[in-house]
């Protein structure tokens, strides 16, 4: 296989990825003026960022044949799903019925830097103990945690990086549910 520049690598997921959702009924247009290539890219760069931040393989990220319900596999085989809004974002939703994955973490894209912050994370316990309500006007039914509760990013580093495990005295067989 060639080598490709990430950029490309972006591109061709982001152009997949849009064809793969171009009827799906849930989809929603957060980019301006419903531009659904802008969407994807934005997801790309908070799956990314996530990627980067817990120094995970991003190579899933842009694998055709990837599971859904999930972005990212943890190193110890968390499954994690990065949701990125590309407005400053005040909850961090998960459709009814669409929670596969053990970690959900809220990002933001940054339009104008063209980078993804991340926000904040909960796990799948915290996301079905929240009732289902429809954050728009038609939209699905969604588990919805409001951003100020979510755990901070450094406690899911801590907790899932094995290499900060011993700086910050966690034993390795505590989970995520703690």
């Amino acid at each position: 296989m060639p080598f490709k520049r990430p950029q490309d690598r972006e591109r061709e997921e982001a152009e997949a990825r849009l064809r793969r959702n171009r009827n799906n009924p849930t989809s929603r247009f957060l980019a301006p003026d419903g531009d659904k290539k802008a969407m994807e890219d934005a997801g790309i760069k908070g799956e990314e960022a996530v990627a980067h931040f817990l120094f995970i393989d991003p190579s899933p990220i842009y694998d055709p044949k990837k599971k859904k319900g999930f972005n990212l596999v943890g190193q110890n085989g968390e499954t994690i799903n990065a949701v990125t809004a590309r407005k400053k974002p005040q909850w961090l939703p998960v459709e009814v019925g669409h929670t596969e994955a053990d970690i959900y973490v809220l990002c933001f894209f940054d339009g104008k830097q063209k980078t993804a912050r991340l926000i904040g994370w909960a796990t799948r316990a915290e996301i079905l103990a929240c009732t289902p309500r429809k954050l728009t006007t038609g939209g699905p039914q969604n588990h919805a945690v409001y951003y100020t509760v979510l755990r901070p990013m450094e406690a899911l580093r801590q907790r899932m990086v094995p290499q900060t495990m011993s700086l910050f005295d966690i034993p390795e067989s505590d989970t995520l549910g703690g």
